[in-house]
């Protein structure tokens, strides 16, 4: 006996000529079952697209990788505030909108350069002749206002965990 998990695209579950279609043609035997794994991670992605908070907090994520992703002396400028090897450790990243591994490996890149992150966006919004980039270094600075039930502080150039109050 043998099992096998799919993901639910069409290549993978067309009937008439996908992945499922051509494994059936092999073996007749064989059931097409949608991953457990590859579902729960579409139950995350539905829960996070009804709940306007979410969809903030991680559209927030996106805009920081964004912001410094896309130019390279933006991310120069984090790198030379980052904290020694987290910076390398913990690069910012994409999210991604089906994998729930890469959103959590995202946002806690994001914490861990959290300090390193403000203080580059706080010089850009000082020091920037690029009005567009101080426009969004201004609104991006207004991370320090998430309302989260655990939040980070920046004391000492180092990311502090500490409980808000409700």
């Amino acid at each position: 006996m043998q099992g096998q998990g799919y993901d639910g695209d069409a290549v993978m579950s067309n009937i008439y000529a996908g992945v499922q279609k051509r494994i059936i043609d092999h073996s007749p035997n064989d059931l097409f079952v949608h991953c457990v794994c590859h579902r729960l991670n579409l139950v995350f992605r539905d829960a996070v697209e009804c709940c306007p908070e979410m969809q903030s907090y991680f559209g927030t994520v996106e805009d920081v990788y964004k912001f410094f992703g896309s130019s390279a002396p933006n991310w120069a400028l984090l790198e030379a505030f980052g904290d020694g090897n987290d910076v390398k450790s913990y690069t910012l990243k994409y999210l991604s909108s089906t994998m729930w591994e890469r959103r959590r490996k995202s946002v806690q890149a994001l914490i861990v350069q959290y300090c390193s992150v403000l203080r580059s966006l706080a010089h850009l919004k000082l020091t920037s002749h690029d009005t567009e980039v101080r426009r969004t270094a201004t609104g991006r600075l207004k991370m320090r206002e998430w309302k989260m039930r655990y939040g980070q502080k920046c004391k000492g150039g180092k990311m502090q965990e500490w409980k808000m109050r409700e």
